[in-house]
Formats: structure tokens, sequence, C-alpha cells
């Protein structure tokens, strides 16, 4: 009797893959996952492959919370494939936005629902940096930790504009800071703004100032350097933002901006973040007349309010996609804790080409 093997190449799978082999392969993940943390003694997520099917039991936040202790991380994520070849041929996305009400529920709430979703690019709205209500906390850094989402750049656009003042086209200083990407977008005694998170490297940087009705907003225009094998990568263009909640004239004027930000790369760019702007709506017609795409276009989804029985429960959390056709391999809320802020969190997972 021949020796159980693996062969794998451009048609071929798993051929006669025993029981003992897919154990010993969780384990050698296990055993690769202690020696980085031996290495790296720092609190974040280590992600570890599995060679088998997901299910629930294998999720390590409900599960294996004394293996992640052990380990001097806040969590372990497991990614799932059948085969070698998937493995060495898997490219996904998943990208997030989620509005989370200034963390009012508290910043454990909101990373543990991020933690569901497993993300690798986060866009933030209503994120509080240094305020008072927040005890002075900078809330992006502290989901940055939570989350294991390491990568992030913070960025503050100058001083606040009195209320009702129009900061279109208004010259805001950069001011450097540490890591972390956080727009300020709102003055409350503190910074009130959005934020972006990645899992990946981010390369380039830049705030584009919004027209904001009531009050500032702005874009979050960064560069992910997005692995697609053990030595390349390629650039992806990451917009986050939080657009007017009373002024359809100004959400308008912003995708104006949005457009011709997008237009000046040729690399895919991925736009997700509070529209506040329903799926029919002039607003969102006007994103998908620039050649944006809505990979849930034409579903039901609710992202505000946060209750279920809402009569008037509505999409005005999105997540878009231009210069690419990326196939949409699931996008939808994450309910496992519905109250942590007044939006649920809302995510794509694409399949890269």
């Amino acid at each position: 009797m021949t020796k159980p093997h693996l062969t794998y190449g451009p048609k071929q799978t798993f051929r006669r893959y025993p029981r003992i082999l897919k154990k010993s392969l969780s384990l050698l993940a296990i055993c690769l996952a202690f020696v980085q943390a031996k290495a790296e003694p720092k609190a974040d997520a280590i992600r570890a492959l599995f060679l088998d099917h997901e299910s629930e039991h294998h999720n390590s936040n409900k599960f294996y919370p004394m293996l992640a202790k052990g380990l001097g991380r806040d969590a372990i994520y497991f990614d799932y494939v059948t085969s070698v070849e998937e493995a060495l041929t898997k490219k996904t996305l998943t990208v997030l936005t989620y509005n989370i009400y200034a963390a009012r529920s508290g910043v454990d709430r909101i990373a543990k629902v991020i933690q569901s979703v497993n993300p690798d690019l986060v866009a933030l709205q209503e994120v509080d940096h240094n305020a008072i209500r927040s005890k002075r906390l900078d809330q992006t850094k502290e989901l940055a930790r939570l989350t294991g989402l390491k990568y992030f750049i913070y960025e503050a656009t100058g001083t606040y504009p009195e209320i009702n003042q129009d900061p279109y086209k208004k010259n805001y200083p950069k001011l450097a800071g540490p890591k972390g990407l956080y727009a300020r977008t709102i003055g409350e005694d503190g910074f009130r703004g959005i934020a972006v998170l990645s899992r990946y490297p981010i390369v380039r940087q830049k705030i584009v100032p919004l027209p904001g009705g009531c009050h500032p907003r702005d874009l979050i225009v960064a560069t992910i350097e997005f692995p697609t094998s053990k030595n390349k990568t390629r650039g992806i263009t990451f917009i986050s933002t939080h657009l007017s909640h009373n002024s359809e004239e100004a959400r308008l004027r912003s995708v104006e901006l949005i457009g011709q930000t997008a237009k000046k790369t040729k690399q895919p760019v991925l736009l997700a973040g509070d529209i506040n702007a329903l799926p029919n709506s002039p607003t969102v017609k006007a994103l998908y007349s620039q050649g944006w795409l809505n990979p849930a276009i034409g579903k039901s989804i609710q992202t505000f309010p946060v209750k279920a029985e809402a009569k008037n429960g509505r999409q005005i959390d999105y997540v878009f996609q231009f210069n690419s056709k990326w196939k949409s391999l699931k996008e939808g809320t994450e309910n496992s804790d519905r109250t942590a802020s007044d939006h649920l969190a809302y995510f794509v997972t694409f399949q890269i080409d």
C-alpha cells in the first residue's frame, strides 16, 4: 500500500488526506504562533491557518482565551482552507465600516464587534481623541491595540472652525502624531472624527477637506501595501469618510471630490464610511455615475438604527469599489452586539484578482 501523500498544482487538490495530518498541521500552526509570541512579546493578534473547514468551535475569542493569554496576545484568529493550493492562492480582503458613536458603550465592546468580523481594513466614524467625555482616551490607538490592527497613522487637520463655517477648500495644516490615522472633523473639547485601522502597512496618506454642512468633514486617503505573495505587494487606495447628515448639497459636493481623488490613481480604490444617504438617494446615485460599484446593491441591509424592528431602518453605511471588479464573497452587518453603538458595523469580503 502506498503512503498517503499530498499533491498540488494548477488543477489538483489533496489526495488521501488523513485525519492525523489535519491534526498535525493544526498543532504546527499553534506551535508557530507560540514561537512568534516568544519572538515578539507584545499584545496584538496572532493569525493561524487551519487546513480544515470553518466551524464555530474554532472561534478563538470564544473558546481559546487561555491560549491567547498564554501566548501574550489579545486574540488568535484562524483562516480556513481545504488544500495547500488554496492556502497558496487565497487572496481575500475584508473591509469594515463602523460608526462607533464615540464608543459611549466602551472601547472594549467596540473592539469585540470589530474582532468578530476579523477585518483587514477598518473605517471608523465618530471617534474621540483626548475628549473629557471619553476620559481623554486616544480611542484610535486603543482600538488598534485591542483588535491587533496595528497599522494606523494619526493626523490632525488643524483648528476647529466655528459652527456653520463651511470648511470647503479650506487649507488645513497637518500635524505630526503617533501611529494612527485620525482626521479631526468635529470639535468638542478634544477631537472627534474618523479613523483608519489596517492589518497591512500604510505607505502613504493624506487628508482631503470636504464641505460639511453644519460642521467640518474630511476624507482620509491611505495607500495600503497589500501582500500578493511571499515577496510581492500591490497598492490599494483606501478612502474613509463620514459625510454630512443634514445637507444633500454638501454630500453631492463631497462626492465630486471623492471622484476626483479616486481618478488620480490607477490602483484599486475602496471607499468606506457613513455616507448618510439611502441607496436610492441622489448622493449614492452620483457615486454610481462615477463608476463606483456597490457589492450589496439591491439587497435589503439595515445599518441604522440598530433596533431590528425599526420601521425606518435603512442603510447609510457602505463599502464601494473603484478601478476594480472584485467578487464579493460576503457582505452584511455584524450583529453580535447590536447596542455597542447606534450604528451596526457593515462589512464586505472581496476575492482579490
